[in-house]
C-alpha cells in the first residue's frame, strides 16, 4: 500500500516537473518572439521615420521648382544674337529734292550728291568716292570701274538658293537675304520692299576690298530714296 502511495507521488513529482519545462520553454519563446517584433516595429518606426524624411525633402524641392516650372521656361534670345539685334536697313523715305547730303561710315565723311535710277522707283545719294555707271538695265554706283558697286533688281525668288553664305556683319539686318562667293568676287544681297514689291539690293566686290567697301555701301544703302512717278 505504502509502495503504490510513493510511486503514486513520485509520479506527480515527474509531470509537475514536465510542466514547468514546457512552460519554460514555451515563455522563452513568446519572449524571443516579442523581442523580434519589437525589433520589426523599431525598423518599420526608422523607415517611416526615412520615409517622412525624404517627402519633406521632395516638398522642400517642389517648392523651389514647382512642376519643373524652371526647367520649362523658355530662354530668352541672346541679346547677341541675330534676332535680339535685328534692325532695319532701308528708311526708304520718300525723295523730297534734297540734292546733297553729308554722308558718314567709320572714320570717314562725304559730300553725297542724288542720282535716280532711269527703270526703279529709287535713288541713292552718291558719295565723291563712288561713281555711276549706266547701263541698259539700269545703274550702277561704285568704284574703280564698277569692279566694286550697288545695284538694284527685280526681285526673283529663283536667285534665293544661291546665297549659300552667310556675313556675320550684315546678319544684324532684318532684310540681309544672304552671300554667295564665286572666285574673289563677294555679293551680298538684301530684298527691299515698297508698295507690297519686292526688290534686290546688292552689294559687289573683291574679297580685299571688303573692309573699304562694305562699311560705305551700307551708308549708301541706307539712304535709298523712293521716288514716286
Amino acid at each position: 500500500m505504502r509502495k503504490s502511495i510513493f510511486i503514486a507521488a513520485l509520479a506527480a513529482v515527474c509531470l509537475l516537473s514536465a510542466c514547468q519545462k514546457e512552460s519554460k520553454e514555451a515563455g522563452g519563446l513568446n519572449s524571443a518572439s516579442g523581442n523580434a517584433n519589437n525589433s520589426s516595429a523599431v525598423d518599420i518606426q526608422q523607415q517611416n521615420a526615412a520615409g517622412q524624411h525624404n517627402s519633406e525633402e521632395q516638398q522642400d524641392s517642389g517648392q523651389e521648382n514647382p512642376a519643373g516650372q524652371q526647367n520649362s521656361e523658355q530662354p530668352s534670345p541672346s541679346e547677341n544674337s541675330p534676332a535680339a539685334q535685328a534692325e532695319s536697313l532701308f528708311e526708304l523715305q520718300s525723295y523730297d529734292g534734297t540734292a546733297e547730303i553729308t554722308l558718314e561710315w567709320g572714320d570717314q565723311q562725304s559730300l553725297a550728291r542724288f542720282n535716280k535710277d532711269p527703270l526703279m522707283p529709287f535713288g541713292l545719294y552718291v558719295p565723291e568716292q563712288m561713281e555711276v555707271y549706266e547701263f541698259e538695265d539700269g545703274n550702277r554706283w561704285g568704284y574703280d570701274g564698277d569692279k566694286h558697286h550697288i545695284s538694284i533688281n527685280k526681285y526673283d525668288e529663283i536667285f534665293l538658293p544661291d546665297l549659300t553664305l552667310q556675313n556675320e556683319q550684315l546678319q544684324k539686318y532684318e532684310e540681309y537675304a544672304g552671300s554667295k562667293q564665286e572666285g574673289t568676287v563677294i555679293t551680298d544681297s538684301f530684298v527691299m520692299e515698297k508698295d507690297n514689291k519686292k526688290y534686290f539690293v546688292d552689294f559687289v566686290y573683291f574679297e580685299t576690298e571688303q573692309d573699304k567697301a562694305l562699311p560705305m555701301f551700307v551708308e549708301v544703302a541706307r539712304n535709298i530714296r523712293y521716288v514716286s512717278k
